[in-house]
């Protein structure tokens, strides 16, 4: 009651501090380059609920947690650490949040968010949940995955059976880099084939997976749907990342220039895989919501229009876009980047395109001078 008490007194003391005019411009100085640590920008969240309202609530209780999961991982703390912490919890640590690009379309939602953390509250609910046995300490980055690989086969998800090539591709390549530990792919015995499968393996959830990450010593699991299209001649994986209250989806894609055979694709898929997840695991900067790029697009004609949108359907980094709102001169869409290890400024220069940045995720595009 105290620390909530703390928390409503400090919301109604800063506004007349700021408007006082007596702030030391020297104050405002980070006092160490971690200053702006718990200031966490560009959480990209959505809901679908039984209303707008339900649908907002929903979407920003998603985007906390996903702030905090990338505070934690800045503060070099585990991640599991976000399931021992309620919502309310979290909300108690927000000191601000901005919403920003709402968008409601029936009962969905959609929006950016910009969270900061007040570094008291924080280290406060962490220390609460402290346990006395500390022997873990030193694995304070380490976290181990569960990995169930799927292939589409006309449709068809495959997990267990023979022509799921995709799963002992994954296997070598996970044992070659010597990660077995760290991600674990499930055997095929009778347990696991019984409430694993082709049948139900798109209704199952966090609960359903909960076994095995228990049995070992995980906290995650991953779902590896290898799709391969053959008239794009391109590889989309799509992946489900369920832990804890958290579920998440996103897709990789792997466009197939070489024109390498099933066998040496397959095995070109597992490594990038991999090492995607390897190194961008869910919960840091790179890995949540990043993907979504707004554009401005300068238009004279519609054939401007015609041309980018030519562009967008052919180029490779790209998976979808949709567009909010045409004009005479300008049309504004948003773009599903997929690479986002590669700045897509330098997508943007491959084509040619005239562009500026406004933000990390939103640009200016001239169709006009090219």
């Amino acid at each position: 009651m105290q620390l909530q008490m703390t928390k409503i007194l400090r919301i109604l003391i800063l506004p007349l501090i700021i408007f006082s005019g007596n702030i030391n411009a020297q104050d405002l100085k980070p006092q160490d380059g971690k200053a702006n640590i718990y200031n966490i920008e560009s959480i990209s969240s959505k809901a679908n609920g039984k209303s707008p309202a339900n649908s907002r609530a929903i979407a920003t209780i998603n985007a906390r947690r996903d702030a905090f999961m990338v505070l934690l991982m800045r503060l070099q703390i585990p991640i599991s650490k976000a399931d021992e912490i309620s919502n309310d919890e979290i909300s108690e640590m927000v000191r601000s949040e901005q919403i920003f690009d709402e968008k409601i379309i029936g009962n969905n939602f959609s929006a950016n968010f910009n969270i900061t953390f007040a570094k008291d509250f924080v280290d406060h609910i962490l220390k609460s949940k402290e346990k006395e046995d500390t022997a873990n300490k030193d694995l304070a980055n380490e976290e181990n995955y569960i990995i169930i690989p799927i292939k589409m086969s006309n449709k068809r998800p495959l997990i267990w059976e023979e022509e799921n090539d995709w799963m002992p591709t994954l296997k070598r390549i996970i044992n070659k880099n010597d990660l077995h530990k760290k991600f674990i792919i499930p055997e095929a015995n009778i347990v696991n084939v019984g409430s694993i499968n082709g049948q139900n393996i798109k209704e199952l959830g966090y609960d359903n997976f909960s076994k095995l990450t228990e049995e070992n010593n995980a906290h995650s699991t991953y779902l590896l749907f290898y799709n391969f299209d053959e008239i794009a001649n391109k590889v989309i994986v799509e992946v489900s990342y369920f832990r804890k209250l958290q579920k998440k989806q996103f897709r990789l894609s792997f466009v197939n220039v070489d024109r390498l055979s099933n066998n040496d694709l397959l095995v070109k898929v597992a490594e990038r895989t991999i090492d995607y997840l390897k190194n961008n695991p869910i919960g840091n900067d790179n890995a949540l919501n990043k993907n979504l790029i707004d554009l401005t697009i300068k238009i004279s004609s519609l054939d401007d229009w015609l041309n980018i949108k030519t562009i967008f359907d052919k180029a490779n980094f790209i998976e979808g876009y949709e567009i909010n709102s045409i004009s005479r001169d300008e049309i504004i869409v948003s773009v599903n980047y997929l690479n986002t290890q590669i700045p897509i400024d330098n997508e943007f220069k491959k084509l040619g395109f005239i562009f500026s940045k406004r933000t990390d995720n939103s640009y200016d595009i001239n169709t006009i001078g090219r």
